[in-house]
């Protein structure tokens, strides 16, 4: 299993939509949303793909939120975790 996190600071949702739908298409089994804004307005992102888990967080900064993340990784026994920056995306598979 591989899983995935990206943690987010009022990061614009059309920004983060590309990055998503990359996600959604590639070997990526789980992704973890960490959003560490103010609000929780990123959760209707969730909606576009059961591998997608949004986690509401304090802002406790980047490390803290990725380890969240990683932390839920080891749990459901990933074989590997990618720590993903919200503003980059990729092309193909």
């Amino acid at each position: 299993m591989i899983t995935a996190s990206i943690v987010a600071y009022h990061t614009p949702i059309n920004e983060l939509s590309h990055l998503l739908e990359c996600i959604v298409h590639s070997n990526i089994d789980v992704l973890y949303l960490v959003d560490n804004s103010s609000n929780d307005s990123l959760r209707e992102l969730s909606s576009m793909s059961r591998k997608i888990v949004y986690i509401y967080s304090d802002n406790l900064g980047f490390g803290h939120g990725h380890n969240i993340a990683i932390q839920k990784s080891i749990a459901v026994n990933a074989d590997y975790h990618i720590v993903i920056n919200p503003d980059m995306y990729w092309e193909g598979k």
